[in-house]
This record gives C-alpha cells, structure tokens and sequence, in this order.
C-alpha cells in the first residue's frame, strides 16, 4: 500500500485553517521550518513520521485523523471531517451547505430503499 502524501497534506491544511492558523504560526508551533510544511501541504514531500506527529500535537488533533484515507474509518470520523469542513463556512455557507447534504442524504436514502425493495 502506497501513502497518499498529498492527501495527508490537504487534511493538514484543512485543519490549519479551520483553526485560522497561518502555516507560520503551526510552522512555529510545530517546530518545523516554514518551507518544509509548505512542501508537505503541497504534497512535494513526504512527511517523516516524527513531523506528522509535531503537526498532530499543534493541532490538537489525533494523528490518526491526517491519515485517514490510508485507514478504514467509523461514521464518526466521517461526521469529525464535515465538521472540519463546516467550521470554516460562514453562516451563509454552513446553511447551504447543510440544506444540500440533508436534502440530497433524504433523497439518496428513499431512492436505496426504492430499489432495494423492487
């Protein structure tokens, strides 16, 4: 199994930013020089395992979280990622957006349990 770098580092910026952190500040609090996480946001390099963890810590998030397309993960986890999405969306933005899923979840939903029953 191959390491999605990229993947890992777009999660990283994702929660960067729904913290409203510069990479300078995570930069900086994970003791990491600023072009290195650049370069791993932009999935130019791989991240070391003790880097991944540093980031983890400064974001307080679990390192489990910057990998998880590279784990099978719970409905939970999958909740924890919308909310990384919704917690940088505008008031506007969150409403919309939840209009959309609900809507389109209810209809996927009935259209399933359609066919399903045909």
């Amino acid at each position: 199994m191959s390491i999605n770098f990229k993947s890992i580092g777009q999660r990283i910026k994702e929660y960067r930013n729904s913290q409203k952190l510069l990479q300078e500040e995570l930069a900086w609090k994970a003791q990491l020089s600023i072009p290195y996480l650049s370069s791993i946001e932009n999935g130019k390099k791989e991240a070391s395992l003790h880097a991944l963890i540093r980031i983890a810590d400064a974001l307080n998030v679990q390192i489990i979280n910057l990998l998880i397309d590279e784990v099978s993960f719970s409905k939970t986890d999958k909740v924890q990622r919308l909310s990384i999405v919704l917690n940088d969306c505008n008031e506007t933005e969150y409403h919309i957006i939840m209009d959309v899923i609900l809507n389109s979840a209810t209809a996927l939903k009935c259209s399933l349990r359609e066919h399903k029953n045909r």
